[in-house]
């Protein structure tokens, strides 16, 4: 179960820990990350605050790129 527990806005936490999971492959190229509601749950934060810290990662050209609609990470 992963843990937010800094003093930064939690969707800011989570973007840093999402972006740590794709550098370092624990979400490998081509497969679908972890739905919002999923993550959402590890992290015992609202939906809401997965999707802002998704989009945020997607705008910020995050690489590889996010889709938006399934949160498939892409080799692009």
């Amino acid at each position: 179960m992963g843990s937010l527990d800094g003093i930064a806005p939690l969707r800011d936490q989570l973007v840093a820990v999402v972006r740590e999971r794709i550098e370092s492959e624990t979400y490998p190229p081509g497969t679908k990350l972890p739905t919002a509601r999923e993550l959402a749950d590890e992290f015992d934060i609202s939906a809401r605050t997965v999707t802002d810290a998704l989009a945020i990662l997607r705008e910020a050209g995050a690489h590889p790129i996010i889709a938006p609609r399934r949160w498939r990470r892409c080799t692009g």
